[in-house]
């Protein structure tokens, strides 16, 4: 077990008969799903491909084995001792099943190198379980597996990160040739990740990894930025970065440098925090958009027990969708019969809010150029996705809202500046 992490149900079942446990043996059964359920050992699910019925399994992991412990914390004593396959192995009322041995110390580089504190980061895939970790190790999916390489960089263990992406994508393979395509789908998948320690997410978390409100949705998406951080610092350790530079990715239906595409998701994220921002300055205005947005979607009544605020600003990546809908909520209200004051209002607060988030996408985007900057014999054509035209595009939607503005705000200030000349007069 001390080289493979791995334990055997009889194993444990022969020690449990020694003197001291003789009383837990009766229990067995349920003491060993107890185990399973706090994470102290970690079952690999098996099933029938042809009935689709749970296989039996003999052999479990031990996540706590590579995790430092801490018996001197309230509640740590231990309480019994036995030996298996020449390891200690010891039981604690705090931490369960555990063993020691001699290591390294952790290598805590990659938080080291951020200026962010991890335990604070409210985001479910950085809550993950050693348990966990090692699932998405051992999947099909190679999203799933770089997934569970950052988490053991996020723990400490960059020696078992750099293992596990030098497993994933060898030197000089050929067939590494989607490796841009699994990095911007695991930063996509991160900054649409669910809250970890939101209750009312609980009935979503369908992924083992991906397991409010005004303040609350705020810190939610600063905690994406870190992470945002983290898997790029993440990405420079274990050699990935550079393999990223000048190659090609699909995002948002076309062609992009996957820094390009990294760069995007945390200038979404930058935009997001803007216009959560200007929410509590226009209320009524923004709650109306993000139904629009909700309603187009098919989520806006998917989850009960969230707000729409809730579900919109999780999904960070498609924070843009806003624009269109600020434009058309704007459109229907100044068909209707307003006064002057209601269409200069209304104009100015959703000029106001668009403004607000390019602004601060723009300023990350001009503030980051050293990092996200490619290189290459081909640098291929970028058009930002502030900058996209056709009919549902940002460029398209910030012309109309100039026109509007110019065509029907501005005569109305005008008229108003007008008649206060002449009661003045």
């Amino acid at each position: 077990m001390s080289e493979s992490g791995i334990i055997r149900r009889e194993d444990l079942y022969q020690i449990w008969k020694q003197k001291d446990f003789r009383a837990v043996l009766p229990y067995k059964e349920f003491i060993f799903n107890l185990l399973i359920h706090l994470d102290i050992l970690a079952e690999q699910r098996r099933y029938d491909t042809a009935t689709g019925s749970r296989l039996p399994v003999d052999n479990f992991f031990v996540p706590c084995e590579t995790e430092i412990v801490d018996i001197q914390a309230p509640g740590g004593h231990v309480l019994g001792a036995g030996c298996c396959d020449k390891c200690a192995i010891f039981f604690s009322s705090s931490v369960g099943l555990f063993t020691i041995s001699m290591t390294q110390k952790q290598d805590m580089g990659l938080v080291e190198e951020s200026n962010y504190d991890v335990s604070r980061a409210d985001m479910s895939v950085l809550a993950a379980s050693s348990s966990q970790i090692q699932e998405l190790s051992m999947s099909d999916d190679k999203i799933s597996r770089l997934k569970g390489a950052f988490l053991a960089a996020m723990k400490g263990n960059m020696k078992q990160a750099q293992a596990e992406v030098d497993k994933l994508f060898p030197v000089g393979d050929h067939a590494n040739s989607d490796i841009d395509q699994v990095v911007t789908s695991l930063s996509k998948d991160l900054i649409d990740d669910y809250p970890a320690s939101d209750p009312r997410w609980a009935e979503s978390r369908q992924d083992p990894s991906s397991r409010t409100t005004s303040l609350i949705i705020l810190n939610q998406l600063n905690d994406k930025v870190k992470a945002h951080d983290y898997i790029i610092n993440f990405l420079k350790k274990v050699g990935l970065w550079d393999k990223v530079s000048f190659k090609e990715v699909q995002s948002r239906d076309t062609k992009m440098l996957t820094r390009n595409a990294l760069c995007e998701h945390a200038e979404k994220i930058q935009a997001a925090i803007a216009l959560r921002t200007q929410h509590s300055t226009y209320p009524a205005l923004v709650d109306a958009a993000i139904k629009k947005v909700l309603e187009k979607r098919g989520d806006f009544d998917s989850m009960q027990s969230l707000t729409p605020q809730d579900i919109f600003y999780r999904e960070v990546s498609k924070v843009h969708e806003i624009a269109e809908a600020l434009m058309e909520y704007e459109e229907h209200f100044l068909a209707a019969d307003v006064t002057t004051q209601d269409v200069l209002t209304v104009v100015s607060s959703v000029n106001a809010v668009l403004q607000s988030m390019f602004d601060q996408a723009l300023q990350y985007r001009q503030n980051k150029v050293g990092v996200y900057q490619s290189y290459g014999p081909e640098i291929l054509e970028y058009t930002p996705w502030t900058s996209t035209s056709g009919e549902r595009g940002i460029r398209t939607i910030l012309i109309k809202q100039y026109t509007k503005t110019y065509e029907e705000a501005l005569p109305e200030t005008e008229m108003q500046r007008s008649e206060m000349y002449c009661l003045n007069s």
